[in-house]
């Protein structure tokens, strides 16, 4: 559900297009993929974005917005190297992203006509015919999956390995429940990066449903919690869990992206078991953000954990 793109620098460039005036018909489709849907693979540790915004590249005056925007939406990962010197021509950037795309593969490689041309057998998208690639056609703002640890891990990665803040909100999140118990390998798909993440994981104060249901005062919770505690820890994850009045809905909220996760964080043995997540729109993004925030409702948080 987020996508990764390397984009070839002559799409920034209006004297690469076939035609006069096309880079402000084509550059425009990227903004809200790039803003909401994606990020950008920054080739070569990084020399990708030095070579787009500085001289002697003369970038569209969009490419700079970009690349801003980009930059400040935490939407640039840098990528290590993968051939033997920095590229000095779109001939270079086009082998370096397509060997970037063999050691990982990605969503999609764009350039102009005459770099999609020249590279015509390792599958770069035309920017002046994006909208008929079949990959584009099939973005989706949801997603129905198994409710297993594969499928979760697998649409997770992207976003664990790459966010900066992540909130797991699921009422019934206990990693020491037997259907929680694969919720530390989804953790640590967070781990090992220098500075860590911060994770928060929001759940309810009360345990179970109806008049079963029991309210564990805030040193059993911690004991629950401690060994998933001590997992991020040496991870190199900051977590924090919070306990709130009783809610419903599921969520997973990060800095580059937010989705409704329809039945939590659970998984289950059964195939035919399904769910389906959706990406949030800025204003519900903005409102969860908000409703989970204990400056903005601390009379509804009960407890607060950290380690």
């Amino acid at each position: 559900m987020l996508d990764e793109y390397a984009l070839i620098p002559d799409i920034f460039d209006s004297t690469a297009y076939s035609q006069l005036g096309l880079v402000d018909v084509c550059l425009p489709h990227l903004r809200e993929p790039l803003m909401k849907e994606a990020i950008v693979r920054d080739l070569a540790n990084g020399a990708w974005q030095r070579c787009v915004g500085a001289p002697p590249f003369t970038p569209h005056r969009m490419c700079l917005e970009l690349l801003r925007k980009l930059a400040s939406g935490n939407r640039l990962r840098s990528f290590p190297r993968c051939g033997a010197a920095d590229p000095v021509d779109m001939p270079g950037w086009c082998q370096e992203a397509i060997a970037a795309h063999a050691s990982e593969p990605m969503t999609a490689i764009i350039g102009t006509h005459a770099s999609v041309t020249a590279n015509r057998r390792n599958g770069l998208t035309d920017i002046e015919k994006i909208t008929s690639a079949q990959w584009w056609q099939n973005r989706s703002p949801s997603r129905t999956m198994v409710r297993s640890l594969a499928d979760y891990q697998q649409t997770l990665t992207p976003i664990l390995r790459h966010a900066n803040s992540v909130m797991f909100i699921d009422p019934n999140m206990d990693p020491s429940a037997f259907n929680y118990r694969d919720f530390g390998q989804i953790l640590a798909l967070a781990a090992g990066r220098r500075p860590g993440p911060r994770i928060e994981i929001h759940r309810s104060l009360c345990d179970g449903d109806g008049p079963s249901r029991k309210f564990p005062d805030k040193i059993e919770w911690k004991r629950r919690f401690d060994g998933l505690a001590a997992q991020a820890k040496q991870g190199g994850i900051h977590l924090e869990v919070f306990g709130w009045d009783d809610f419903h809905d599921r969520y997973l909220i990060a800095d580059i992206i937010a989705l409704q996760v329809g039945s939590g964080f659970d998984t289950t043995t059964n195939p035919s078991a399904t769910t389906t997540w959706g990406r949030l729109g800025r204003t519900d993004i903005d409102h969860f953000t908000r409703h989970f925030d204990p400056a903005a409702r601390p009379g509804d948080l009960r407890w607060h954990l950290t380690w």
